[in-house]
């Protein structure tokens, strides 16, 4: 018999007038007789693999962090300012310590050191809490002048400044002689709005004139609300007098003592010594 090859790819068996697959034929072993023109073997198209596009990253923030360098650390040593050698000299900026939230005031950092203050004096420990407390300065670098006498608006401001500085809600100032701008405006206004003092007039406080023993203890005397209390020792001190309760006040609770047993001379003009000592002793300072 004769195996053909056809143009299908199968192949024709004339003995069995049969299509017969190419499997069938080569497990048979025929042979097929190639009749006719050739079949062309397929030309296989290259099949183009599908490129894989990467995928987008997601927009935010990455699952795990970045990986750090590791750099070598090493423990500082502790901060030691260079001083320098002359204490007059100012501390090297690049090494100055750190700033205090208070302002750098001498007055407050350190102990006050005045000349004319020996240390065994009566008021010098009163001298001592009014610096510190920022009440009042000395008069020169050194000096602090407790003989002097103060004026009303020193006296004043004293107050005002143990009391906190607190800031006057009236601002229509009822006197003539005390200007916007003085530093002690805010003191005179607060001590008339509270019932401290009522000036010297109706429009006038007197700034600059000299403040006596019996106006210091009765401007202190209406700042405390204090009380009168005990006898009169005083012979130069009448019942009647615009300082009396404010004297008895005083001597009572150890702020004043008087000039001698009898005598407590209110009409003499009050030092910077007197007045500190009055006010450190109302303030329950001593």
């Amino acid at each position: 018999n004769v195996i053909e090859a056809l143009y299908s790819g199968e192949y024709y068996d004339s003995y069995s007038d049969a299509t017969i697959p190419p499997y069938v034929a080569a497990d048979y072993g025929f042979i097929p007789l190639m009749t006719g023109e050739p079949t062309e073997e397929p030309v296989e198209e290259p099949v183009e693999e599908p490129v894989e596009e990467p995928a987008e990253e997601p927009v935010g923030e990455p699952d795990e962090e970045p990986e750090v360098p590791i750099y070598p650390t090493f423990d500082p040593a502790p901060h030691r300012p260079i001083l320098p050698a002359d204490p007059s000299e100012p501390i090297d900026p690049m090494e100055k310590p750190d700033e205090p939230d208070e302002p750098d005031d001498p007055a407050v950092r350190q102990k006050p050191v005045f000349a004319d203050v020996p240390p065994d004096a009566y008021y010098a420990a009163a001298v001592e809490w009014a610096v510190e407390n920022r009440i009042t300065n000395g008069t020169d670098p050194g000096r602090f002048s407790p003989e002097a006498f103060c004026s009303r608006a020193e006296t004043v401001t004293f107050l005002w400044r143990a009391a906190g500085c607190p800031i006057p809600s009236i601002r229509n100032n009822p006197f003539a002689d005390v200007p916007g701008s003085a530093y002690y405006a805010d003191a005179v206004l607060w001590a008339y709005e509270a019932g401290i003092t009522k000036g010297t007039d109706s429009a006038h406080f007197s700034p600059d004139r000299t403040v006596t023993r019996g106006q210091v203890v009765t401007l202190l005397f209406r700042m405390l609300k204090g009380s009168a209390e005990g006898g009169n020792p005083f012979i130069d001190v009448r019942n009647d007098a615009y300082c009396a309760d404010a004297v008895r006040w005083a001597v009572t609770n150890g702020i004043a003592k008087g000039v001698s047993k009898t005598r407590f001379a209110p009409d003499d003009a009050c030092t910077r010594a007197q007045i500190v000592t009055f006010l450190f002793r109302a303030m329950g300072e001593e």
